[in-house]
């Protein structure tokens, strides 16, 4: 399986690739004024308004830092719904078997998005599962989208 790597405060993740539209320089983004703080704004994607989700203030509860790696990751829901991440430090591109991940047995209500985790090198990344990460917000981001395109 293929996988998109990168790094929050010295923690490796990835995030499956399956879901992934493009990956897109950081804009500027509309804001939300009132909007949850996970919320980092709405962005244009070629004529549609998307909402655009800050995955470093749901991951590590901080707001992300600007840098070279800093990016939007366009994603597609199983729904049909498009939502963007802002994700910093992208390192690139894993592939992986899936039987390289294993499950911790570790489980929280708060960060059911987190899955299995590879060992590559003496790192170990964990995989962050976008439907469980966006599955609350789902509804909110749907009507911010809406909202945005009316």
């Amino acid at each position: 399986m293929l996988y998109l790597r990168f790094n929050l405060d010295n923690e490796e993740y990835a995030l499956d690739t399956s879901h992934i539209v493009e990956i897109t320089p950081l804009v500027e983004l509309k804001s939300v004024p009132k909007s949850e703080d996970f919320i980092a704004g709405i962005m244009n994607y070629r004529g549609t308004p998307v909402p655009v989700i800050d995955l470093t203030r749901i991951l590590l509860e901080r707001e992300f830092t600007r840098n070279m790696s800093t990016r939007i990751i366009i994603t597609k829901m199983s729904d049909g719904t498009t939502v963007g991440l802002i994700i910093e430090h992208i390192e690139g591109m894993i592939k992986k078997p899936d039987s390289d991940f294993v499950n911790t047995n570790i489980t929280s209500n708060q960060t059911s998005y987190l899955g299995n985790i590879a060992i590559d090198s003496k790192i170990m990344i964990q995989v962050v599962q976008l439907e469980e990460l966006v599955a609350d917000k789902l509804s909110l981001l749907t009507s911010l989208q809406k909202s945005a395109g009316a």
